[in-house]
């Protein structure tokens, strides 16, 4: 396919023709499902959708824990979540399980050195004044907390339980998400995107022509006008999708450049297996610090994914391989992956938009790229441009889109380097060269403010694009022990005192007990709801 020399018209009206063709480039998990959701919401238009699956990429991760956003999308989808945990051999996913190395929190509250950190609020509002100011009077009083106990999905995921919400009725909060097979995941997307019309073509990218429709020095003048496979096949496009493994367009081609977070997520490497399940899988994802780093842990419904993620300037593949003493079932499964924490300094330049690895990586704490991949594809489909893209310098969508990303970027960057912050905000959580040197380490000074507000006043500020609730980061901040230092006045100001909180306290983790008692085992519901085996 062949296409004439773009012309330079940089300031012309839009012409509101719909795009004819959308190439996404790269293979496996990313490139299918930005594929199938494109093919989904473009179909019966005049858009084709087409994948340039590279030769030779990287294998995708083994597995991925979501987040609760993922119903909508596969609701945008049109599928089913029988159907994808059918498929997918997947898992529920009630909380994170931050597993900590000492007794820290058990010296100052009651809850033990295990946390598990809901997707759904903790506690509720108590005579007009937020759970949160609550809790701080009676931990300042000496009262012993246990945040595990008011929250319906912590308590159920300390259980190993797990049923569809039913709690409505009791107005308990109740939010989920769940654990893929990423290989059998991207099977799955690849098969509903070609249903809806996607075709895909299998090459080696030789070549990236572009043109330049405007002033040399912008970037955003330079727009890909064709690429080459095996040096016979050109492919043009009006619109390309970079979800290569080393971004072969948007850096490779482009030069766009990434902006480097190594100093705030020096995780840079990461060893991945999988091992038979355990007889009673939580529906949970289990992250707890290493020596150098953190191990990150989840359920499918056959095996369990394991990831070991180290510094390369603490630990050698080597020594990080053999501190795990697999067996040689669990050495089969092996691969290593390397990843350091970046994005590009521009998502979307010209007519190319990077998603996947190809626009960086901030490791895998909470948000990883699986998830940025899915809200980078719907905010494309919400501005996609017409055909006038690549005859205009000006573009307003791709100038939102990419103040939309840069903000997303920089809250889940906030999210994962505080896991790092509170727990070794006072002492290193392992005697280990890596975790005493995160006692001195950098932070985001977006986070350091919230961090700092927060122990001041109980309260956070407000940015826009947070991929996570005020109410998340204030059970994350708690659970792992960063505790406001005053609480709201106005408790003591009526007739509310102490001991009507603790009751309130109280019912409130009974009826909690209460219903998550009577929810079926973890493994027993996907047994009766998708047949797991």
């Amino acid at each position: 396919m062949q296409q004439k020399p773009i012309e330079p018209l940089s300031h012309t009206q839009p012409s509101n023709t719909p795009l004819n063709t959308i190439v996404v480039v790269g293979c496996g998990l990313y490139a299918w499902t930005v594929a199938a959701c494109l093919a989904r919401r473009l179909y019966k238009t005049p858009t084709k959708v087409m994948v340039v699956e590279e030769l030779n990429a990287p294998v995708d991760n083994l597995g991925e824990s979501t987040l609760p956003a993922i119903d909508y999308f596969h609701r945008v989808l049109g599928l089913t979540e029988r159907q994808l945990m059918a498929v997918t051999k997947g898992t529920y996913k009630l909380a994170t399980e931050y597993v900590l190395p000492d007794s820290t929190l058990a010296a100052e509250t009651s809850q033990s050195n295990v946390f598990y950190h809901a997707m759904s609020p903790y506690g509720s509002v108590i005579d007009n004044i937020a759970f949160q100011h609550h809790l701080t009077k009676a931990k300042r009083a000496g009262v012993p907390i246990d945040l595990n106990r008011f929250s319906l999905p912590a308590a159920a995921a300390g259980k190993g339980k797990f049923g569809l919400p039913q709690a409505g009725a009791q107005n308990l909060p109740f939010s989920y998400a769940i654990h893929v097979d990423a290989k059998r995941y991207a099977a799955g997307m690849k098969d509903f995107a070609k249903k809806l019309g996607a075709t895909s073509v299998v090459g080696e990218i030789s070549a990236v022509k572009t043109v330049n429709i405007g002033s040399e020095n912008d970037k955003q003048c330079t727009h890909i006008q064709s690429i080459c496979l095996d040096n016979t096949q050109h492919i043009s496009a009006d619109l390309f999708i970079d979800c290569t493994a080393h971004s072969r367009l948007i850096d490779q081609a482009l030069q766009v450049g990434f902006v480097d977070y190594s100093d705030y997520l020096p995780c840079d490497n990461s060893i991945q297996y999988v091992t038979d399940n355990k007889p009673k899988p939580k529906a949970t994802t289990q992250i707890n610090p290493n020596q150098a780093g953190f191990n990150l842990n989840f359920p499918l419904q056959a095996q369990t994914v394991n990831e070991y993620h180290y510094s390369s300037a603490h630990q050698t593949q080597e020594e990080a391989l053999a501190s795990l003493d697999l067996d040689s079932a669990a050495l089969e499964t092996v691969i290593f992956r390397q990843q350091k924490s970046q994005r590009v300094a521009s998502f979307w330049v010209g007519n190319c938009v990077a998603m996947g690895d190809a626009a960086g990586s901030l490791g895998r704490i909470a948000a990883s790229n699986f998830h940025l991949v899915q809200s980078a594809v719907l905010r494309l489909i919400d501005l996609l441009p017409d055909r006038s893209l690549n005859e205009h310098v000006e573009c307003p969508s791709r100038d939102e889109y990419n103040n939309l990303c840069e903000e997303e970027y920089a809250r889940v960057l906030d999210y994962h380097c505080a896991y790092f912050a509170l727990l070794a905000r006072e002492k290193a959580p392992i005697d280990s060269p890596f975790w005493r040197a995160q006692t001195q380490a950098k932070c985001p000074e977006s986070l350091m403010h919230k961090m700092k507000l927060f122990e001041q006043t109980g309260r956070f500020p407000f940015y826009e694009r947070e991929t996570f609730s005020e109410k998340t980061w204030l059970s994350l901040f708690l659970g792992l022990g960063l505790w406001p230092k005053e609480y709201d006045r106005l408790l003591d100001v009526g007739q509310q005192n102490l001991q009507d909180s603790l009751d309130a306290f109280e019912q409130l983790a009974g009826l909690i007990d209460q219903i998550s008692d009577k929810m079926p085992a973890h493994y027993h519901f996907l047994q009766q709801f998708c047949g797991a085996k």
